[in-house]
């Protein structure tokens, strides 16, 4: 069991439109947040939200791809673990 280190950031637009149309994402950001989930053994994520959006994507979720490839594939692992364990049951 491994818990989520997640770090939160909100887009905020220095326009006059209240609505942000982009989000930079800095790799400063994900770099630290890998390093306190190393530290700590849990999961680095990165949260980010498009302040002031009224539609369509608003929040969003960034995962470097090896640790999006850790979940996927250890979540599989359990899933065939489950079903091996319910298929012994039924047998």
């Amino acid at each position: 069991n491994k818990p989520f280190r997640i770090e939160a950031k909100v887009g905020y637009n220095s326009s006059t439109d209240k609505e942000v149309k982009q989000f930079t994402l800095k790799k400063e950001w994900m770099d630290k947040i890998k390093l306190e989930a190393d530290s700590s053994y849990s999961i680095p994520m990165l949260i980010g939200k498009f302040s002031g959006a009224r539609d369509g994507t608003k929040v969003f979720v960034v995962l470097d791809l090896g640790v999006f490839c850790e979940i996927i594939n250890r979540t599989t692992e359990l899933y065939e673990e489950v079903t091996e364990y319910e298929r012994r049951k039924i047998d």
